[in-house]
């Protein structure tokens, strides 16, 4: 199996009055095509870790490798915009912009032809197509409901056609509909898509879906499944 992550002696602490230890001394090796849960109890620290594997935030110590590069640095920003597609419980879609557009953005971001015979622009129709959202390209996403838009989120965490997909609770702020219908859109795409997938959840049917769980208990990351 081809390793694509690997996280090393990872450290967060956050300073104040006083100092509060969110992760310690964490390691995590993960290989291509595999999904992985994370769960635990709000606070724990979940997001702050997906955040660090997911180059957004650096940890206070240790050591992040994304497909055999070092995500310290000037070119995190370019690993993770190459490398890595992003979910979030909020959306964070621009509400008066096209679903469309909103789809191309990462290829936007990452000066990349978006033209209409372009393959960036040809892709996001077909991710817009598998996620059952065709017929609404040309619709803002503020008129959306909140199913749509996390669907939205999948077609646009895979326009650049990452590695890795981040999710950070997916399903969070859905009904049970649409929770089971994204659930399992996300799962089915990352496996037909062979492409590895992190997620942070509190639903538990959503990482029994998942190849591997871990539970994140004061600062230490264990293995449940």
């Amino acid at each position: 199996m081809t390793l694509i992550l690997s996280a090393k002696n990872i450290h967060m602490a956050y300073c104040g009055v006083k100092p509060v230890e969110v992760i310690k001394d964490l390691s995590l090796e993960v290989f291509k095509g595999e999904t992985i849960a994370i769960t635990g109890k709000s606070g724990s620290g979940k997001s702050t870790l997906l955040n660090i594997l997911g180059t957004l935030e650096n940890p206070t110590s240790g050591k992040v490798t994304l497909c055999g590069y070092d995500t310290q640095g000037s070119a995190s920003s370019a690993l993770r915009n190459k490398h890595i597609g992003f979910i979030f419980q909020s959306f964070h879609l621009l509400d008066d912009f096209s679903l469309l557009d909103n789809v191309l953005m990462p290829a936007k971001i990452g000066r990349k032809q978006v033209s209409t015979t372009s393959e960036s622009y040809k892709r996001a129709l077909f991710l817009l197509e598998e996620v059952g959202l065709a017929e609404q390209i040309h619709c803002p996403t503020k008129i959306l409901s909140g199913g749509e838009k996390q669907r939205a989120c999948l077609a646009r965490a895979l326009c650049n056609d990452p590695d890795l997909i981040f999710a950070d609770e997916p399903t969070g702020n859905l009904d049970s509909v649409n929770t089971e219908l994204v659930a399992s859109l996300l799962i089915n795409t990352a496996k037909q898509n062979q492409k590895t997938l992190i997620l942070v959840t509190h639903d538990e049917d959503l990482a029994k879906m998942c190849d591997k769980t871990f539970h994140l208990k004061d600062g230490f990351l264990h293995r449940i499944r």
